[in-house]
């Protein structure tokens, strides 16, 4: 059975990998050729963040050299250990939501990342991933309403020190994941 698996570049390694408009559609469909499953793709200036359902845990190996080729850049560990990795349905989605969590503390480039989104769910509505990622980021929303827990602006140096830890967020996903029905 194919795990859905994740790739994510973040910060200021990003802006090399990142991925404008015809070249993500491509290496989207590259990689949907060589999984025959279906993927995704968001990314935006200083975040990329990729989903893929693979049975082979080498393809990783395959989609990062497919990568740097797109991006010209040489495949090599040093560039390979800037990648966050996960290897499961719910270790992806732990993982995405905790550092998504951390974005927020850059209000223009959450900004840049919520809009790329936002192009996907109108161009891609049909794809599976994209469905269970915005499922989960529901129940995450749902739960953080019935905590009652109060939206603090980061740019508040006192909501700074004082906001909750991303473990909160991944916490309260465990539950999301394990009700979620996968196909």
């Amino acid at each position: 059975m194919k795990q859905l698996r994740y790739l994510s570049i973040q910060g200021h390694n990003a802006p090399a990998y990142w991925f404008k408009n015809y070249d993500a559609h491509n290496f989207k469909s590259t990689v949907e050729s060589i999984t025959l499953s279906q993927a995704l793709l968001i990314s935006s200036i200083y975040r990329t963040d990729f989903f893929y359902y693979s049975d082979n845990p080498e393809d990783q190996s395959i989609i990062l050299r497919a990568w740097c080729a797109f991006k010209r850049l040489d495949y090599s560990s040093t560039n390979l250990d800037k990648f966050v990795r996960a290897d499961t349905r719910g270790e992806s989605f732990q993982i995405y939501f905790d550092t998504l969590f951390h974005l927020m503390h850059h209000p223009a480039h959450l900004a840049r990342y919520k809009e790329r989104f936002k192009e996907l769910v109108q161009i891609d509505p049909r794809n599976i991933i994209l469905r269970d990622l915005m499922a989960c980021d529901l129940h995450l929303s749902e739960r953080y309403k019935k905590e009652e827990l109060d939206h603090v602006s980061l740019s508040d140096p006192v909501a700074k020190a004082a906001f909750l830890p991303c473990r909160h967020f991944s916490l309260i996903a465990d539950k999301g994941l394990a009700d979620m029905i996968y196909n």
